[in-house]
């Protein structure tokens, strides 16, 4: 995963779908973007016409792209989930993920990506205001941060000293970063937030590339936010032959978690 993230900071711009120079002149995006958790694959096509790019893959998942950047665009998106909807600035595109198998479920994942430049003046403390904008607004739109099972029970100053020297642990969603404290992160090692709200759960991770400090370089830092329903989510930690029937499994792997 980890490669695959650094891959797609360092050809952010590279990689995009085989559209035509005719199409980019007639394809303009909404701003702002609404998304809904859940929504059908078809409702969201209809809201964004001859705009999303499609990859249905062979195991019967299907992603929707909507590829702002492509067009040299970037708006705010919407995420419309009642008293907790947010709205996500300077995004350069989304990914929403539905699975065949659960096609009753909609659109269960969707994937909102900002990007960043560096090296620009401030842009390393442009991205620590951005990311701490969000997690007060997350905070301000009733999302509790979220401790999984397996994380331990510290909060503030105090988590975050423990969390930077095991970065496969969430920070805390309700703290803000200080600049002393954005300096101590290793930021190769993808550290996150986690939150939740009404079913569905939200992971908040920025990656920097190799680069982004090097003034001789062009750098780039890639914030995902991943909206996920609490069914879709809790399904993916069990095994792929029990998932099916997941929630006779859920209470021995929440166990395993605790223990």
């Amino acid at each position: 995963m980890k490669a695959m993230t650094l891959l797609l900071l360092l050809f952010l711009t590279a990689c995009r779908p085989a559209h035509t120079e005719e199409n980019k002149v007639q394809k303009k995006f909404p701003d702002p973007i609404t998304i809904r958790i859940g929504e059908s694959s078809t409702d969201f096509g209809k809201r964004f016409p001859n705009l999303v790019n499609i990859n249905q893959q062979p195991a019967g998942i299907n992603f929707y792209d909507l590829d702002v950047d492509y067009l040299g665009q970037q708006v705010t998106v919407h995420v419309e989930h009642g008293k907790h909807s947010l709205d996500i600035p300077f995004s350069i595109g989304t990914t929403g993920l539905e699975d065949g198998r659960y096609l009753s479920e909609g659109i269960s994942k969707i994937t909102v990506f900002a990007g960043f430049s560096a090296p620009e003046k401030d842009t390393d403390e442009h991205a620590r205001q951005y990311i701490n904008s969000l997690l007060q607004q997350f905070r301000a739109k009733g999302w509790q941060p979220l401790f999984y099972y397996d994380a331990p029970r510290l909060r503030g100053q105090e988590q975050f000293d423990y969390v930077v020297t095991k970065p496969l642990l969430p920070l805390d969603g309700e703290m803000d970063l200080s600049p002393h404290n954005w300096q101590r992160i290793d930021w190769i090692a993808s550290p996150y937030w986690m939150f939740y709200a009404d079913n569905v759960f939200a992971k908040i991770e920025f990656d920097r590339s190799p680069t982004w400090e090097d003034p001789k370089q062009p750098g780039t830092g890639l914030l995902t936010i991943d909206f996920q329903s609490m069914e879709s989510y809790l399904r993916s930690e069990i095994e792929e032959k029990d998932r099916a029937n997941w929630r006779a499994f859920w209470p021995a792997k929440a166990k395993w978690y605790r223990e």
